[in-house]
C-alpha cells in the first residue's frame, strides 16, 4: 500500500530478494516495483493473472487502481472494471475518489455519456469540494463539448437533477466550465 501510494519502491526489494515467501508473493512486490519505477509493459505482463479481490482487503483498492493506469487508453474496458473495483472496494476513500475520476474520462470518451453522467453527479455530490474536483469538470466539459450525444438541453436537465443535494458552488463551477466550453464548440443547447 505504502509504494501503490508514491512510497519509495526499494522497501519491496527485501521481499522480492526473499526465498521464504510464495512466488506469488514475490511476483506481485515485483509488479510493484516496476509500476512505481514507471516500467508499465513489464508492470502490467506480472499483474496480467493477479485478481485484485484475492489479495489482502488493504490491497485491492490501491492494487486494482494501480493496475488499471497501465490499461487507459490501450483496454479501456479492462480499466473501466479495475477502476469499478477500486471504487468498490474502497468506498469513501481517495481511491474511490482517484478512480471515479479516471473512470468518468474513460467513459466519456468512450461514448458511454449515460453512465459517464450518472458517476458524475454522485462525484459532484460526495467530492465535489475535493482539490482535484476542477481538473475532473474542466476535462468532462471539455469532452463533452465535443460529444453530440452530450450536447442537449435533457445532459444538463439531468444533472441538475441528480445533484440537487450537492454543494451549490461546486455545481456551480461544474456548469460554468461547461457552458464556457460548449460556447468555444460552438454548442449552443
Amino acid at each position: 500500500v505504502y509504494v501503490l501510494s508514491g512510497g519509495n519502491y526499494s522497501v519491496l526489494q527485501p521481499v522480492v530478494d526473499s526465498a521464504a515467501l510464495y512466488e506469488a508473493d514475490r511476483k506481485l512486490a515485483q509488479g510493484i516495483m516496476l509500476f512505481a519505477q514507471g516500467q508499465a509493459k513489464a508492470a502490467r505482463g506480472l499483474f496480467s493473472n493477479i485478481d485484485p479481490r484475492l489479495l489482502d482487503v488493504s490491497l485491492v483498492g490501491p492494487f486494482a487502481l494501480a493496475r488499471a493506469s497501465l490499461y487507459i487508453g490501450k483496454d479501456d474496458a479492462e480499466a473501466i472494471s479495475l477502476l469499478d473495483e477500486a471504487r468498490l472496494s474502497s468506498p469513501h476513500t481517495a481511491i474511490e475518489e482517484a478512480a471515479a475520476r479516471r473512470e468518468i474520462s474513460i467513459l466519456v470518451s468512450t461514448g458511454n455519456s449515460d453512465r459517464a453522467t450518472m458517476l458524475l453527479a454522485d462525484y459532484v455530490r460526495r467530492f465535489g469540494k475535493s482539490i482535484y474536483a476542477w481538473k475532473l469538470f474542466r476535462d468532462f466539459s471539455e469532452a463533452a463539448a465535443k460529444r453530440n450525444d452530450l450536447d442537449g438541453k435533457s445532459v444538463v436537465d439531468r444533472l441538475v437533477a441528480t445533484t440537487a443535494t450537492a454543494d451549490q458552488k461546486v455545481k456551480a463551477e461544474l456548469f460554468l466550465d461547461m457552458a464556457g466550453e460548449a460556447l468555444l464548440h460552438g454548442r449552443l443547447a
